[in-house]
C-alpha cells in the first residue's frame, strides 16, 4: 500500500511476490442436456517465492 513493503511471516515472503509456470492437461466433456465437466491437472514448476506441485480441478456445470 502506498509503496510499503509487507513484511515476510513464517508463511509468506517479503512482498507477497510468487511466480510459477504450471503446464498439464485439461479434459472436457458436454452432454446433450446441457451438464458440463472439464477435469483438469496443472503440474507447477519453475516456482519464486511459492510453493510448487500438483494442482487438480474438477468442474461441473448444469443448467437450471
Amino acid at each position: 500500500m502506498n509503496g510499503q513493503t509487507i513484511g515476510a511471516t513464517p508463511f509468506w515472503s517479503e512482498g507477497r511476490k510468487g511466480e510459477v509456470f504450471a503446464i498439464g492437461p485439461t479434459v472436457s466433456y458436454t452432454t446433450k442436456g446441457g451438464v458440463h465437466f472439464t477435469g483438469q491437472w496443472n503440474h507447477e514448476t519453475s516456482a519464486e517465492n511459492r510453493f510448487e506441485g500438483d494442482k487438480f480441478i474438477l468442474k461441473l456445470i448444469m443448467p437450471l
